[in-house]
């Protein structure tokens, strides 16, 4: 009997180690050498609740479906001025489809909200039928200026943005 607790114990021991310190997303340490791995929906949406990794490195692994966060679920990346996104996030030759984001009174809204760091970088990536739905009061001629000259900068980087529709 003491036997069979021992070796039930060391079962369990083994699954809350897994569960518990089994790594963050889909592995890697978010260092440049060894950047978490973005493999799935939940992996790309659980980055927006980790203020703390908003200045790690990031690589995906697959191409990422979000066709399944409507409305405000999606954790936006960087969501406000206070913590936006610094760090690396590595498109990998990827694609990100199907992102829908629909909220009034949000100022940053997006994948990633707010980008600001000399060294944040954005990269090799697609994004397919994205559309954010928004009303920001008042909503300055230079915000709607920001999304085009954006979307010139990812381009530049190899970042491509197709179907996409900001509503104002």
């Amino acid at each position: 009997m003491l036997r069979r607790t021992v070796f039930s114990s060391i079962i369990l021991l083994a699954v809350l180690n897994t569960n518990v310190w089994g790594g963050t997303y889909s592995g890697g340490a978010g260092e440049p050498n060894n950047p978490y791995r973005i493999a799935t929906p939940e992996d790309l949406n659980d980055i927006g609740n980790h203020v703390e990794d908003f200045n790690k490195c990031f690589v995906m692994v697959n191409d990422i479906n979000l066709a399944q966060f409507t409305g405000t679920e999606f954790n936006i990346i960087g969501p406000n001025s206070t913590t936006p996104f610094t760090g690396v996030f590595d498109g990998n030759g990827h694609t990100i489809a199907n992102f829908t984001y629909s909220s009034t009174g949000t100022n940053f809204v997006g994948l990633f909200g707010r980008v600001d760091d000399a060294n944040a970088v954005i990269k090799d990536l697609t994004f397919d039928e994205v559309q954010t739905i928004f009303e920001r009061i008042p909503v300055p001629d230079e915000h709607k200026q920001g999304f085009t000259t954006l979307r010139h900068q990812l381009a530049a980087i190899g970042v491509r943005v197709d179907e996409t529709e900001d509503i104002f």
